[in-house]
């Protein structure tokens, strides 16, 4: 359930058409179109890693590395999404 969002995110990245943000930004810059490409999948991982209910969770020690490791998965895509806005800016 926690993954959705970024499942989202891929999605509307990704979606089957010439048109894509993906097509888009890779025309313009394909290491950072691989970047995004990573730092989804890289999220979507880590937040399938975490056990849900993530209230319950959150507070337990042996799930502390696995929970962290989700918050900068999507740290990482945050900002490597913020260079695809300076790029669709100009």
């Amino acid at each position: 359930m926690g993954w959705q969002p970024v499942q989202g995110v891929t999605e509307s990245y990704l979606k089957p058409s010439s048109h894509t943000l993906s097509a888009f930004i890779a025309a313009r810059d394909a290491d950072l179109d691989a970047r995004i490409r990573a730092a989804l999948d890289n999220a979507a991982e880590a937040i399938a890693a975490m056990r849900e209910p993530f209230a319950s969770t959150s507070t337990d020690a042996s799930m502390h590395n696995v929970n962290f490791a989700a918050i900068e998965a999507c740290n990482d895509l945050v900002d490597v999404l913020d260079e695809a806005i300076e790029i669709i800016s100009k």
